[in-house]
């Protein structure tokens, strides 16, 4: 079963852990962006400091190949996954048909797919050696844009 704290955790996660794709900037990682966002947002509401930081190492882990829930925790693994999902529709056979069919009929992608590849190219090319720059020279954006959703 999942604790509050770890439901709060994902929550919080999925809701920062792109942050800073937005605006990529020249040899930073963006994910440093998102956890810095995190980490001001969870100070200002109180949380730990061990909490703030379990969270913001998540962050920055769900863009790295080979996560795994020894070395990552479950924390990360579950933002890597869920962004596979969201992204590419990878992993999406752990989701409840109804619940994926429910969630894009009230959030529609409307633009979706060529928005997230643009970030992604714009990543990459900020960063060439990157986690997005391999990403993207592994055909990343070629699976967002196969993924089983409309735009």
């Amino acid at each position: 079963m999942v604790s509050i704290w770890t439901s709060n955790s994902i929550y919080c996660g999925a809701l920062l852990h792109d942050y800073g794709i937005a605006k990529p900037a020249v040899g930073r990682d963006f994910t440093l962006a998102s956890a810095e966002r995190t980490q001001t947002c969870c100070q200002d509401t109180g949380i730990s400091k061990s909490r703030r930081e379990l969270l913001m190492d998540a962050i920055c882990v769900h863009t790295t190949p080979g996560v795994s829930l020894e070395k990552d925790g479950p924390l990360g693994c579950y933002l890597q996954w869920g962004a596979m999902a969201d992204g590419a529709g990878l992993r999406i056979w752990d989701v409840a048909p109804g619940n994926v069919n429910r969630i894009l009929q009230q959030h529609p992608r409307i633009d979706f797919k060529r928005q997230l590849i643009a970030m992604m190219r714009a990543e990459a090319r900020a960063v060439p050696k990157g986690r997005f720059g391999l990403l993207v020279r592994c055909g990343v954006p070629l699976a967002v844009r196969m993924a089983p959703f409309g735009s």
